[in-house]
């Protein structure tokens, strides 16, 4: 016994040596690669870009960011003549080029759909990260919010995945007359645990997007649909984030639907035009 305790001490003193520096290699790594992690920025394939500028109502939209970076996005308007329209402002996932979403906002009528990609998205120029995706949403609400053909009072916020924590952030900030979030999380801290828990994330971590404290200030209503099989954003994550938020919130599990798929839920649409026609009402 005494002979396999030492044979342990030994070899055990001799490999910590090695583990605690890939250990530290390995946190290093994570720490300076994350965004690669994070972000997957995908472009604006030409033959999209054209079929956009071909659908009736769409049309671009340029906005220059306030350190000069120009953000590219769309504007879709489904009704002609209203003097002061609602507004939708639209905030995607982490590898999401909004091109297709706008279009498939046409769906409800009666409401004008903004959006940009973010930075290094599409043909957003400049880089994401958590500071530029929150500031350059304050800079969008506040351009909307002065055009004239837009009802201040009925500018609502629709954001997935990653987006909404965005669309949370923009909600304590800024006078959103409602929210719906699609496979929202609490933390991004608390996602990431699920994989990288060996690792101190919380230090490394440079994008935390904690959207708790933004929740608790948002006093509008709140519209929350989770996928019942995520695989990416576990559901009491989201469960969380509904029981912090200010205002008054109604959640739907959808069960049978993944991260991705629940954007297919045929019942999406009806669910969010009901939600927003009280609000426009």
């Amino acid at each position: 016994m005494r002979k396999f305790l030492a044979f342990l001490r030994k070899y055990s003193i001799g490999l910590a040596v090695p583990f605690s520096i890939l250990y530290v290699g390995l946190s290093l790594y994570l720490y300076f690669n994350q965004d690669q992690f994070i972000f997957y920025p995908m472009p604006l394939p030409e033959e999209t870009r054209v079929q956009m500028q071909r659908q009736p109502g769409i049309s671009p939209l340029l906005l220059k960011a306030d350190d000069g970076v120009t953000l590219h996005g769309w504007m879709h308007h489904t009704t002609s003549g209203a003097s002061k329209r609602p507004v939708i402002l639209y905030f995607g996932g982490n590898a999401e080029e909004i091109s297709y979403q706008v279009m498939e906002f046409g769906r409800l009528s009666g409401w004008t759909t903004i959006s940009l990609n973010y930075r290094g998205y599409g043909a957003s120029q400049g880089k994401p990260s958590q500071r530029n995706l929150f500031r350059d949403a304050l800079t969008l609400f506040d351009y909307v919010a002065t055009r004239p053909d837009v009802d201040p009072r009925c500018i609502v916020t629709v954001g997935f995945s990653l987006g909404t924590g965005v669309a949370t952030y923009l909600a304590s900030k800024r006078p959103i007359a409602g929210v719906t979030l699609i496979a929202p999380f609490d933390s991004f801290l608390n996602v990431i645990k699920k994989n990288y828990g060996i690792f101190p994330v919380r230090i490394l971590l440079k994008h935390p997007f904690e959207s708790l404290p933004y929740a608790s200030l948002a006093a509008c209503p709140l519209l929350c649909v989770i996928a019942g099989n995520d695989e990416v954003i576990p559901a009491e994550c989201s469960r969380r984030l509904v029981a912090a938020w200010k205002g008054p919130a109604q959640t739907i599990e959808v069960q049978g639907y993944n991260h991705n798929s629940i954007l297919s839920w045929p019942g999406l649409w009806d669910t969010m035009n009901h939600f927003l026609s009280a609000i426009k009402n």
